[in-house]
Order: structure tokens, then C-alpha cells, then sequence
């Protein structure tokens, strides 16, 4: 049986809300909201960044002190009932403090995964899975976490064809690589599956909610486990740890985003204003470019000399996750010194 390595239909996102904050608040006190704007901030930094570790970081730490001078905006919402305090914060700046604390930056298009989460009922040992039309409470929860850490997750609807597929005995029996062939069908890049259930964590020598997962994509299987001491810890640590892992591999280092080269790409298919500036538009949203410029222009395509802040691995992985980009696949032996593209466009 093979892995799934790519996806018919697209393979990443661009998280429009890496500089949002979201903190449920008590109150509107002036206290209150001082805590959850620093708060907020944190996991902003986070978000940009990939991983919870950088708060350890001197400078992160004292720049949250001071998270007022970040801020564009904040107010208050209602959100599943809840009240929540959110702030927006300056993404330009925050990512400056990213680069001056020496720490990884990952880029607004982010890959998507698709989730399959069994968990086992402490009372009667029975085996749940969570799917959009199962009404479990770990769904919102999954939704919470996705956006406090900037990732995109998707939750099967569970109907009858997802069920005939993927049963809850192949989630918790981990068989991980056909779970990611059938889940090739939602064009996401990796597969997530886990099992959450009360066991012993070896780490803290006490019993505790154990999720046991595995991820496939990316031409990678990867397995690990987290803990917590109750359900919804258990899945915060599983979803906050797979992101870690997933920002491990597409964050940029800080030592590339110091360093400027210039690489040169063509794309195919450009030939139209409307494309053109789509193209432009897309290539300078990308977070290592610096700057675009037009270098070569035929009929159907254009040669754009990029001021990239990473090398061509880098550049050419970030591609990989735009699906407006698709790499140039030539029928003829033609020799060009640009990486050459097509572009498809939305």
C-alpha cells in the first residue's frame, strides 16, 4: 500500500489571522483586559513563529511587558457564548521581534491537515469518533485550538462514506497509511490521526489522558505522544505538539531571513494584466520576498527576479504550498536558467 504524498486538490492555506488574538475574559475590567492583551500577544508571537518555546526566549518575554506598543486594535466579542477579548497587533513589527529574538518565522501559507481523533469513554471504555455531524465537544475545541496556533484542520463530516472508509477501529488500531489514501480525497497535504484514552504518562509518573498520534504527508510518517490531565488538555497538548512538529519543518530559520539573494523564476501562463498582477500580488505576499521585480517578458510568460530572504530550497518549498503556483512540467527538452512555473491562479 502506498503514502499519500500529494493531493489532487490543493495543499495549503493562507491563515489570514496570524496577527489575531483571541482570549476568553471574565470581565471587562481594566485588569482583565491588561492580562489577556498580554496574552493575546503571546500567542500572536506563536502563531507567527510555530512554536510555544520561543516565550522562553529574554526578548519575547520582555517585549510582552510592553505589548501595547504592538497594538493596532482591541475589542470585545461574543463567541460560543463566551466572551472573549481580541486584539490585532502589528504583523510587520511583531515579525522584526521575531528576527531580532533569533527565532524561526513561518510564512501565512501553511499546510492543511485532516483530523481523525478516536477517543475512549472513561465510563463505559467505548470508542468515539469525532466528526462534524458527531456533535462531540472536542469539534469546537479543535476549532479553538487551530486558531490560537494558526494551522488549518479539518474535521470529517463522519457521513456514510467517510464511515464505510474509516472506521473507529482502524483510528485506534493507527493504520495510518490507509486512513491517508482514502483521505486524499480532501486535497489536504497530511493526515493527523489519534487516539486520546486514560493511561499512564511516563514523563510525570501518574495516570493521565494519553493521545497517541501519527502523522502522514509530505513523503513523512511521523508518531508521538502527548498528555494531560484531563481530555481537553490531552488534545490541547496532541494539536499544540503536532503544530510545533509541523512548524519543524516549514518555519524559516532566522539565520536565512538574515540573508538576501536574489532568484529568478519564470511562470507560464501570464498573459493578461489581470494575471500579471495576481502573479505580483501573490509572489510579494509570500513572507521570505522581499521584493519583485520583472526582469524578461514574452507573449505568455514573465521572468521575476525575487530578493529572497532564504535560499532556493526554501523559495521552492513555499511554492510547493501556493496552488496557485504549479511547477512547469515541459514537454520539450528547452533549457532555461530560471526555476520555470505555470500559473494556475483561483
Amino acid at each position: 500500500m502506498s503514502i499519500v504524498t500529494a493531493s489532487p486538490i490543493s495543499v495549503a492555506n493562507e491563515i489570514p489571522h496570524l496577527n489575531v488574538g483571541r482570549v476568553p475574559i471574565d470581565n471587562q475590567s481594566t485588569r482583565s483586559q491588561s492580562i489577556a492583551g498580554k496574552t493575546a500577544f503571546e500567542q500572536v508571537l506563536v502563531k507567527l513563529s510555530g512554536n510555544k518555546s520561543i516565550l522562553d526566549n529574554d526578548l519575547i518575554s520582555r517585549s510582552a511587558r510592553n505589548y501595547q506598543q504592538y497594538l493596532v486594535s482591541s475589542s470585545f466579542i461574543s463567541l460560543n457564548g463566551k466572551l472573549v477579548y481580541q486584539a490585532s497587533f502589528a504583523q510587520d513589527r511583531m515579525l522584526e521581534l521575531l528576527q531580532f529574538a533569533n527565532v524561526p518565522v513561518w510564512g501565512n501559507l501553511r499546510p492543511k491537515t485532516t483530523v481523525w481523533i478516536a477517543q475512549q469513554s472513561e465510563a463505559n471504555q467505548q470508542i468515539n469518533i469525532v466528526t462534524q455531524l458527531s456533535e462531540h465537544p472536542f469539534v469546537e475545541k479543535v476549532n479553538d485550538i487551530a486558531f490560537s496556533r494558526g494551522i488549518d484542520l479539518l474535521i470529517p463530516v463522519g457521513d456514510l462514506e467517510d464511515s464505510v472508509n474509516v472506521s473507529k477501529y482502524d483510528i485506534w488500531g493507527s493504520f495510518a497509511v490507509s486512513i491517508a489514501n482514502y483521505s486524499a480525497k480532501f486535497g489536504n497535504e497530511y493526515t493527523l490521526i489519534a487516539r486520546i484514552s486514560l493511561g499512564f504518562d511516563e514523563i510525570s509518573s501518574a495516570e493521565a489522558y494519553i493521545a497517541e498520534w501519527t502523522v502522514v504527508g509530505d513523503k513523512h510518517i511521523y508518531s508521538s505522544k502527548s498528555a494531560g490531565a484531563t481530555e481537553d488538555l490531552a488534545l490541547d497538548a496532541l494539536l499544540s505538539d503536532y503544530t510545533d512538529h509541523l512548524a519543524s519543518r516549514h518555519a524559516i530559520s532566522s539565520e536565512l531571513l538574515a540573508n538576501t539573494q536574489q532568484i529568478r523564476i519564470e511562470v507560464i501562463g501570464i498573459d493578461t494584466l489581470s494575471k500579471y498582477a495576481q502573479a505580483i500580488s501573490a509572489l510579494e505576499g509570500i513572507a521570505v520576498v522581499s521584493k519583485v521585480s520583472v526582469k524578461k517578458q514574452t507573449k505568455e510568460s514573465m521572468v521575476f527576479e525575487l530578493s529572497v530572504n532564504a535560499d532556493t530550497q526554501t523559495l521552492a518549498s513555499v511554492l510547493k504550498l501556493d496552488d496557485r503556483f504549479r511547477e512547469f512540467q515541459a514537454d520539450d527538452l528547452s533549457v532555461s536558467d530560471s526555476t520555470r512555473y505555470e500559473w494556475v491562479g483561483r
